[in-house]
């Protein structure tokens, strides 16, 4: 219910989002998120928000090191950038200013999407992923 009542406080419809028992796909700042539960009890938003850059990778690894997003983070695999929030469902059992400071959390991440993407295509020239919609409207105009 948590989860539920999260994505609906973003403006998302968790029953559209639904992709199975435990986990959820929706799209929000033309960024595919996915929400599902991991091992030990953890809870993981992340997107795949662009790819690689073929030059200047290491300034881009560099910012994505840097720390400045805690608790949020990036990863990579096979050449995309995913950003990503996950947290340990005990976190859940604080009681409410554990259920808040989550919900924040979740709200944060959620915004800072976008404004991730923006810095990452604009300042080191990554590319949308084949995730993103947009991307999918410009090859169909292409064509």
């Amino acid at each position: 219910m948590f989860i539920e009542r999260s994505m609906k406080e973003n403006n998302i419809d968790p029953i559209i989002a639904r992709s199975g028992h435990e986990y959820r796909r929706f799209y929000k700042d033309d960024l595919e998120i996915r929400c599902y539960y991991g091992e030990k009890n953890i809870l993981t938003f992340e997107s795949p928000i662009v790819m690689l850059p073929k030059d200047e990778v290491g300034k881009v690894l560099n910012f994505m090191l840097s720390g400045k997003f805690v608790p949020f983070r990036f990863w990579l695999k096979e050449n995309i950038i995913y950003f990503q929030y996950h947290f340990s469902i005990s976190d859940l059992r604080v009681g409410d200013s554990g259920k808040t400071r989550t919900r924040e959390r979740i709200k944060l991440y959620l915004q800072n999407l976008g404004l991730m993407k923006e810095i990452l295509t604009q300042e080191y020239a990554c590319e949308l992923t084949q995730f993103s919609p947009s991307l999918h409207e410009e090859n169909t105009q292409e064509n």
